[in-house]
């Protein structure tokens, strides 16, 4: 009898056994599982982000080329503007002295107006190009004098005083200002007259 309570004794140990090792091997296979699915969604996210970055890389090479093709333009239109303004400059070399006296009021008035004509082309000409944050908001013109006022925006020195002899706001954003205070902004002034250098010839 005492060999049969030991038998059912270590059978119910076995299954017991046999019980946690399925538990244990169920729990291994769920992990495992896991971590496949993990793998998968990790190499998903590596493919998805070589996938943009891809895309950034043609991106940077289409504006790149854009870029390019904006300064080639550029370029042929400030020489273009220069060869108007040196071609009527010395249209009016070759009428100066004695010549413009045998000229009537009517030719002189036309010669002053082609010129002025002229160099509105090269002033617009020259405007189209400049950079936005190189113009001044409130004259639209290039900045000689840059200055920051309070709301982090650069002005021409003197429109934003003027404009701050009557006004306490933002020229561009219409909001308050904390202070009217301006400070001259020599990386911009800088900038402006590399641009104007490299590219104007100025």
């Amino acid at each position: 009898q005492r060999g049969a309570e030991e038998r059912a004794a270590f059978q119910v140990l076995l299954q017991r056994s046999m019980g946690e090792a399925e538990a244990e091997f169920t729990a291994l296979g769920r992990r495992h599982t896991t971590v496949v699915e993990c793998r998968r969604r990790i190499h998903a996210e590596l493919g998805k982000a070589r996938q943009e970055a891809d895309e950034a890389r043609a991106a940077f090479h289409v504006v790149l080329a854009e870029v390019g093709e904006a300064d080639a333009e550029f370029t042929a239109l400030a020489k273009s503007a220069a060869r108007n303004e040196s071609a009527s400059r010395a249209k009016v070399a070759q009428l100066q002295g004695e010549e413009l006296e045998h000229l009537s009021a009517g030719q002189l008035e036309a010669l002053l107006d082609e010129n002025i004509s002229a160099l509105s082309r090269i002033q617009k000409a020259r405007l189209a190009t400049v950079p936005d944050d190189f113009k001044c908001c409130i004259t639209l013109e290039i900045m000689t004098d840059p200055v920051m006022a309070a709301d982090g925006h650069s002005y021409e020195r003197s429109a934003i005083e003027r404009w701050l002899r009557t006004k306490s706001t933002s020229p561009l954003t219409r909001e308050a200002l904390e202070h009217t205070h301006t400070v001259r902004n020599h990386v911009l002034r800088g900038r402006i007259k590399e641009w104007q250098a490299r590219s104007l010839g100025n």
